[in-house]
């Protein structure tokens, strides 16, 4: 049977980095991506499995279930997704919604109406952008409604939450943008990747959160908390089962990348490929192996 791989996108969390890897590891012919919106996940929903097959990966701002369907659901998958402290994720999205006229609150952000302050409040007014995370996991289709989100959704329920908690000990992988590295080499080690050198794509600087703000707007992201706190020690678990050499691995991985960005800063992606590029000596390993440890992490079996 044949395997797909799902990567579920939350918005703002790293993902744009991600897929940069995805673009090096997937044949464009097999990649079918999604820009979150209702009518492209009703459509694919609506296809034969044996369409969706057609490709090896699936990506995009899409809800867990997208590999099931009105016509039958697709064998063997294996999802993967980036997690971010859920406060951050929310003020970040603010500096998307500014820069993008795609953003559904763009006009309100542009024109100053929606400020910082009521922007940490704004999911009492909207429960589209409350406990963004756990919808991803749990909120099914309607979290794709953007026109009519605020009549359609309602509040993220203790139910749900363990509903997402169990789906996500299914996952292939996942990882945490705060901890980048070892989250890309956790994802591709699980999928199988050869190449694991990323390219930084739509980072906005980071702005300080002020206190006060943070803490106003944390009681809407209790769940996405909770849930956070679940995968934070999942992740925790299979860090320290992957011992040193993961750590090595991601050592050498930072230098590569930094080595590539200093010689070729314009490049598309950093390359890095399994088995034949060289790993750049770092002051952190004293001396660098013969097979580098990003080689033998990817390959050695779990």
């Amino acid at each position: 049977m044949s395997t797909t791989d799902i990567y579920l996108h939350i918005p703002k969390c790293g993902g744009s980095s991600l897929r940069t890897l995805f673009a090096q590891n997937y044949s464009s012919a097999d990649i079918i991506s999604f820009a979150g919106y209702r009518p492209e996940l009703d459509w694919f929903r609506a296809t034969p499995p044996e369409y969706k097959a057609r490709y090896r990966l699936i990506q995009g701002h899409v809800p867990y279930g997208v590999h099931e369907g009105l016509m039958g659901s697709l064998p063997g998958v294996r999802y993967v997704t980036l997690f971010r402290d859920p406060v951050e994720r929310h003020f970040s999205e603010i500096k998307y919604g500014l820069r993008s006229p795609y953003h559904p609150l763009h006009g309100e952000f542009a024109s100053g109406r929606l400020s910082l302050d009521r922007w940490a409040t704004y999911p009492e007014t909207d429960p589209y952008f409350e406990n963004t995370i756990t919808r991803y996991l749990t909120g099914g289709p309607d979290i794709l409604d953007v026109d009519t989100r605020a009549s359609r959704l309602t509040p993220v329920s203790t139910a749900e939450l363990a509903i997402a908690k169990e789906r996500l000990l299914g996952f292939a992988a996942f990882g945490f943008a705060d901890d980048f590295t070892r989250s890309v080499l956790l994802i591709g080690k699980a999928l199988g990747w050869k190449t694991v050198a990323y390219a930084v794509r739509n980072v906005s600087p980071e702005t300080p959160i002020a206190p006060e703000a943070y803490a106003a707007a944390k009681s809407h992201f209790a769940m996405d908390m909770d849930l956070l706190r679940f995968a934070r020690a999942l992740y925790e678990e299979r860090v320290r089962m992957a011992g040193t050499l993961l750590e090595d691995a991601a050592v050498e991985l930072d230098a590569a990348i930094a080595c590539a960005l200093k010689s070729a800063p314009d490049q598309r992606y950093q390359e890095y490929v399994l088995g034949v590029s060289p790993v750049p000596p770092s002051p952190e390993i004293s001396a660098v192996p013969r097979q580098s440890a990003i080689d033998r992490f990817l390959v050695e079996a779990s």
